[in-house]
């Protein structure tokens, strides 16, 4: 039953951020950003994790521009089988087309991430995120615990009723047009207070 109710708020959620006009998707990236640059774990992040964006989804290209800019370390997902990792992803020479026709970093994978960035058709106001069904990013939150865990998209893919698996790994915030939705205080609480020492 479970599995049926994902796949159906799958189509639904696809269906629904298809829907939003270009301009209006280009607009609300706009908003988002200046949401994201503005809150105190990015800023405090050496290294962050952004995702490269495919078909409607929110466009980050502005933030890593922007995040280039204030000199922080970007790195992007890479597949490796049933397994991902993250490695730097600067310039464009950085990248090669992956097996799934995204965008990936053919540099040296890291696990020295301070903030992940994280995609998704929909998200849940206690911080549970509809995917695309591949459990990359869980399997890898759950392996690498200790990094920020920030939903991103879309004010219409927030406050969804998400089915939850065993294996789903709550997010510490959701960032979108409308601002930003903190989940886990208490992790960012956390965050906060460790940048504050290495600094």
């Amino acid at each position: 039953m479970e599995k049926s109710e994902k796949k159906e708020l799958r189509i639904r959620m696809k269906r629904v951020r298809a829907s939003i006009p270009e301009a209006t998707r280009k607009e609300k990236a706009v908003a988002a950003m200046k949401c994201l640059l503005n809150t105190d774990f990015l800023r405090d992040a050496k290294t962050i994790a952004l995702f490269a964006s495919i078909g409607s989804e929110i466009d980050t290209a502005p933030v890593h521009r922007a995040l280039c800019e204030e000199g922080k370390l970007l790195v992007y997902p890479r597949v490796l089988g049933r397994e991902m990792v993250f490695a730097p992803g600067m310039k464009e020479s950085d990248f090669a087309i992956g097996t799934m026709g995204i965008r990936e970093p053919v540099t040296e994978p890291t696990d020295e991430i301070d903030c992940i960035l994280i995609p998704g058709l929909a998200f849940s106001k206690d911080g549970y995120r509809l995917g695309y069904g591949g459990g990359y990013y869980d399997r890898y939150l759950t392996a690498h615990p200790d990094a920020l865990r920030i939903g991103y998209g879309f004010s219409e893919q927030w406050n969804i009723d998400v089915p939850v698996s065993e294996w789903d790994v709550p997010l510490d915030a959701f960032v979108s047009d409308l601002g930003l939705q903190i989940i886990r205080r208490s992790r960012i609480i956390c965050a906060a207070k460790i940048n504050a020492k290495e600094e």
